[in-house]
């Protein structure tokens, strides 16, 4: 991956460095002293004080990044104006592009240089504050404010003039996972994406954590497995919505029975009248509801057996209806309410009867009558609603997670500001 290779002679100490091409290389660091070098002439540019340690990476290193293998020739060390500090390699790959990989607490960023000033770059170089929208190429970007930069160190050979100390203004407009810069004095220009951090463990055989805090470029996807799962989740959670609403929209519901017993025939056993189900009309799932309107302060308890035409009982229910209420301390207060209900599966037609038992609370007074009413040709579409919601879980998660992340990756530069 070296292309018009050379050599250049350190102004310095005389050190001979190799050139990895001579024809792209703007600026070389010396391998003895550390002086930074014009790569055509030798001439030093500047002398670094820093120590140059910490990367991750070391020059020469090699890996397939996007298809195209790539080796790093470079580093420079950067720190914004909250003192925050971030290391970006300069790339090769094997046809002589030139590329740079942002490195920032666990994130990284492939990023290249734009030849020419994408469209409503204008509009980004105006942004003030924190956040605000702006069309590039056509698509809405979220802007940071202008950052104050500043070079701290620099390692290898890089295709673009820099030195230590060197000090200029950056503008970031985010759209994740994509990343547009821009510095504005300068008539600069570049675009990147936010890799995940397995992509670069693959790429040169490292083993790089996850991220513990979000970036303004990170994407709510962490791989395409996850996208394809969350969004199969949605759909078949929108389906069992739609099931379920066309199920409850296609039922007709019937009322079949109704009847009122009074408190004696509810102490002594009441048989109803006969009603019947045609074969049209089953299977299916009855509601039977027992309510007591003018409950008060009272409760009753009704046992009902429906009984087929040869005399089998087919569903035994009890149920009881409660309802009481008062004033405590100034406030009003209520319990239990005036009706219940219970689902039932009827499944042959015929003709039935109820058998209808119960008591009352003989220490209050109950001069009211119950009410039993039976209808049919409802649809039980919980377990539809219940898979909706389950489905959502996972979704759900994946959003908040990312919300989580996205504002952390925000919400850093408000933690620094805070700190100063």
């Amino acid at each position: 991956m070296t292309v018009n290779a050379g050599s250049v002679c350190c102004g310095r100490c005389q050190a001979v460095n190799g050139v990895h091409d001579t024809v792209y290389i703007k600026v070389v660091v010396c391998s003895s002293c550390q002086s930074v070098l014009d790569a055509q002439s030798g001439r030093v540019l500047a002398e670094q004080r820093q120590k140059l340690k910490g990367f991750r990476f070391a020059d020469g290193a090699q890996g397939t990044l996007r298809g195209k293998r790539v080796m790093l020739i470079g580093a420079v060390r950067y720190k914004d104006q909250q003192n925050a500090s971030w290391d970006e390699y300069t790339l090769i790959d094997e046809d002589g592009a030139y590329r740079s990989l942002t490195v920032d607490e666990g994130h990284f960023l492939l990023v290249r240089e734009l030849p020419r000033p994408p469209i409503g770059a204008a509009e980004l170089s105006m942004v003030k504050t924190r956040k605000e929208r702006v069309k590039i190429d056509g698509k809405f970007y979220l802007a940071d404010e202008p950052q104050k930069l500043r070079v701290v160190c620099v390692r290898g050979q890089h295709n673009f003039l820099v030195k230590p100390d060197d000090r200029f203004t950056e503008i970031e407009a985010f759209r994740p996972p994509d990343v547009i810069s821009i510095v504005p004095q300068a008539n600069e220009f570049a675009e990147g994406e936010w890799l995940h951090p397995d992509e670069v463990n693959e790429a040169f055989g490292r083993t790089f954590d996850l991220p513990q805090w979000g970036h303004a470029a990170q994407p709510v996807w962490r791989s395409l497995t996850q996208k394809i799962v969350t969004y199969a989740m949605l759909v078949l959670s929108i389906a069992a919505c739609v099931g379920a609403l066309y199920v409850e929209g296609a039922t007709s519901i019937q009322t079949v029975f109704s009847a009122t017993f009074d408190r004696k025939e509810l102490e002594d056993g009441a048989l109803s009248r006969e009603f019947e189900l045609k074969p049209s009309q089953v299977p299916t799932v009855a509601k039977i509801t027992v309510s007591a309107p003018s409950l008060s302060n009272n409760w009753v308890y009704l046992e009902l057996k429906l009984i087929d035409s040869d005399g089998f009982v087919v569903i035994s229910s009890g149920q009881e209806v409660s309802y009481y209420y008062g004033v405590e301390g100034g406030e009003s207060w209520s319990e239990g309410g005036k009706s219940e209900y219970e689902y039932v599966r009827l499944t042959k037609p015929g003709r039935y009867r109820l058998l209808a038992g119960g008591e009352v609370d003989r220490y209050r007074p109950f001069a009211q009558s119950v009410h039993v009413a039976v209808t049919i040709g409802y649809a039980l579409t919980r377990w539809l609603w219940i898979a909706a919601l389950l489905l959502l879980i996972y979704p759900i998660f994946v959003f908040f997670r990312w919300r989580r992340l996205h504002r952390q990756g925000w919400d850093e530069v408000d933690d620094d500001d805070d700190d100063d």
